[in-house]
């Protein structure tokens, strides 16, 4: 039997000729109804598993988390740009973890039960970058300044 992956070429044979991956995707291949079974027996089985695990790192890792459902929806759109959570840390620092709006900090924004979150100036809805030049730090929540903003052209810090 021919290798299929020239990458696993040096991996220790395991079966047939096949490194031990490829010797399992092809039997995956070669019995597609019993790995879809196996597969739903312990979806079944284990029905929260990863969404409780998601829903931990989520809140452990809440920038990096805002950071990849940002850049999801701006690709989608197909505005460009992007940002780094480590760029959102740095913004948030110059404006000393404050709304830029109402001037909260994260902490007093704790007890009101809202975030800050990255707000677009120019709203990707309506061909804003999804850039940090182009974002600014509100707080979100009920009666936040990023629920009141909704899709208009405000930049805080200027006016």
């Amino acid at each position: 039997m021919e290798h299929p992956n020239a990458a696993c070429e040096n991996e220790p044979k395991w079966a047939k000729g096949l490194c031990r991956p490829c010797y399992a995707h092809a039997w995956h291949a070669a019995h597609p109804d019993y790995s879809r079974q196996q597969a739903k027996n312990w979806r079944d089985t284990h029905p929260l598993y990863n969404k409780e695990c998601n829903q931990k790192w989520i809140l452990a890792n809440f920038d990096i988390h805002r950071a990849h459902v940002h850049k999801r929806r701006a690709r989608k759109i197909g505005n460009g740009g992007s940002w780094t959570a480590t760029e959102w840390q740095t913004l948030k620092r110059q404006y000393g973890n404050r709304c830029v709006s109402c001037w909260k900090t994260e902490i007093e924004l704790k007890a009101l039960d809202r975030k800050l979150v990255p707000d677009h100036i120019v709203p990707l809805a309506k061909g804003g970058l999804d850039h940090i030049t182009n974002l600014q730090p509100l707080c979100h929540g009920r009666g936040g300044c990023n629920n009141k903003k909704k899709d208009k052209f405000i930049d805080f810090v200027i006016s």
